[in-house]
């Protein structure tokens, strides 16, 4: 079966999608390929967020409304970051269940921060 890279996938980037923060896109990308899965064969799904690394460059939005909470502006922009990325794995659950296949799908999720 082998892999498959989300590039071959039937998403492409539209007009639409310019100025969507990335971990928006890779998120559109992976639940674009869920949906699409033929679900008799397997399927690898690698998605790496490039958040919450440097530059700070969250979605504005979400830092007006969803982190309001968080005095320290940086700590409020990176927290930012991780809501991004929560959300996108919640969309990716989404699909996964919208597919019928979250129960038989092994989820690994890690962080290359280390103590960061």
């Amino acid at each position: 079966h082998g892999f498959c890279n989300v590039s071959s996938s039937a998403y492409t980037e539209t007009v639409d999608d310019v100025g969507i923060h990335s971990t928006e896109l890779f998120t559109k990308a992976a639940v674009s390929r869920i949906m699409e899965h033929d679900t008799t064969t397997p399927l690898f799904l690698y998605v790496a967020y490039t958040a919450p690394h440097s530059p700070l460059e969250p979605d504005q939005s979400v830092v007006e409304k969803r982190n309001t909470h968080i005095q320290d502006t940086e700590r409020r922009r990176y927290a930012a970051l991780v809501t991004q990325m929560d959300d996108g794995f919640g969309d990716i659950l989404k699909a996964l269940d919208e597919k019928k296949i979250r129960d038989n799908t092994v989820i690994i999720f890690f962080s290359d921060h280390g103590a960061a």
